[in-house]
């Protein structure tokens, strides 16, 4: 498991944090996206699935704060390229 090797590898938080959410496991997705952001801040999935879930959960003031990260994020990422 790529975790194993890199324990703050964001693309791996990102994918367990997606498969737990799908099996309803919002809180422990919750830990994975929040661990996947501070190893690459600028991941517009992990904030932008971190929103989303904020959403589902209810809390509209850090869903509003995750959208804001990963629409900055989006704009930072294509002016880089």
């Amino acid at each position: 498991m790529a975790l194993q090797t890199d324990p703050v590898d964001a693309e791996s938080h990102l994918g367990l944090g997606n498969n737990l959410w799908a099996l309803g496991r919002a809180g422990e997705a919750d830990e994975h996206y929040r661990t996947a952001l501070p190893s690459n801040p600028a991941h517009f999935e992990a904030a932008f699935n971190l929103a989303m879930l904020h959403v589902h959960q209810g809390d509209i003031g850090l869903a509003a704060h995750h959208y804001r990260l990963a629409i900055d994020n989006a704009i930072n990422h294509r002016h880089k390229h």
